[in-house]
């Protein structure tokens, strides 16, 4: 990802090269010097959603503009360090600019259009990044703790309640160690966590599969510090055998196998098929949709495992919000379909490593 990671902060850098003479024109009729006392002061109060030129310890003036919380400076332009990653949070900028410039000086900022150009060429680069993005990539911005470049990654937000509410645990700045990894995949641990009960332990499977990238979970209360792992022992812990590969997968009997992060799909013991036409089945499991062109759902889709009856072989796609569509053939018999234990389970749930 270096071409594309280079072109970001280029991108990025020309963005503030494009917003920094508007503000510092701004800021030298609106603030006098006495307002850059510390750099930890936002020197605009929080009614403007853009951060000014501050005062640094060293008597140098530094810069730093933000929205939202975000911002960068000459030390954040680096894909190993957090930086701005999200357009949303950025959008704000040429409206916000012309508007203060109005009220300064009493007419439109005549670069305003320059503003915007700047923005969307981030953005273009921004897809560049997670379009090109490597295992290693990933695994790298994972150790550097450069979570907006995770969640950009993985399409994950940190505290939504809607998507990657599981992995708080990881985006938060606590120590990471790499216990296992091979190509593609990565076991990671994370300082102990407290919570209402006891301290708890947690660790995360993080790697590139079928859909994407993906964050998984794991209790790991009863892993040693010090504990070698495999591979094995991480599948055990989640509850699978395997992960769907590229081409027609066996679908063996009694074998679990992973798909998009955490779901799980098992072939179960063959019974009697019923007489009703198999139609086209849309069964969602959290934020999972498995589509089936031609089956017949024989349990509740309200809980799982849901159980699901395939006379012939038949093509099956799963939409995830945070995985790319996949599509595959299911060979004709029974399955269940069901989610994989995530995070820190019950006392008399969690695995023992």
């Amino acid at each position: 990802m270096t071409d594309a990671g280079d072109r970001l902060l280029d991108a990025l850098q020309q963005f503030k090269d494009t917003i920094q003479p508007p503000l510092e024109e701004i800021a030298s009729v609106r603030y006098d010097e006495s307002s850059y006392e510390h750099p930890e002061i936002d020197v605009t109060g929080y009614d403007d959603p853009i951060r000014l030129p501050y005062s640094r310890a060293d008597g140098l003036t530094g810069f730093c503009i933000g929205v939202h919380g975000h911002h960068f400076g000459s030390a954040g332009l680096s894909l190993d360090v957090p930086t701005p990653l999200y357009p949303a949070h950025l959008n704000a900028f040429p409206s916000a600019v012309d508007e203060m410039w109005q009220k300064e000086f009493g007419c439109e900022y005549s670069k305003t259009d320059q503003i915007s150009t700047a923005l969307e060429t981030v953005e273009a680069e921004l897809v560049n990044v997670k379009a090109l993005a490597t295992f290693d990539d990933f695994l790298t911005a994972v150790e550097n703790q450069n979570n907006e470049l995770v969640e950009l990654i993985c399409d994950v937000r940190q505290f939504r309640i809607d998507r990657g509410r599981e992995v708080d645990g990881l985006l938060n700045n606590v120590e990471r160690t790499v216990r296992w990894r091979d190509h593609s995949h990565a076991f990671i641990t994370v300082e102990r966590i407290s919570l209402f009960d006891g301290e708890f332990d947690e660790g995360y499977l993080i790697g590139e599969d079928d859909g994407g990238f993906f964050i998984h979970p794991v209790d790991t209360t009863n892993l040693n510090e010090n504990q070698d792992v495999n591979y094995t022992d991480i599948r055990t812990a989640i509850g699978f055998d395997s992960s769907l590969s590229s081409g027609t997968p066996q679908f063996n009997l009694g074998e679990k196998i992973r798909v998009q992060g955490d779901l799980c799909i098992e072939r179960v013991e063959q019974s009697s098929y019923t007489e009703n036409k198999p139609n086209q089945c849309n069964i969602p499991i959290d934020n999972h949709l498995v589509i089936i062109n031609a089956a017949e759902v024989t349990s509740s889709i309200d809980s799982e495992p849901v159980d699901i009856t395939a006379p012939e072989k038949t093509t099956t796609y799963i939409v995830h919000d945070e995985h790319d569509l996949i599509s595959f053939t299911l060979p004709s018999g029974n399955y269940q379909f069901s989610l994989l234990d995530r995070g820190v389970r019950p006392e008399e749930e969690r695995p023992l490593w």
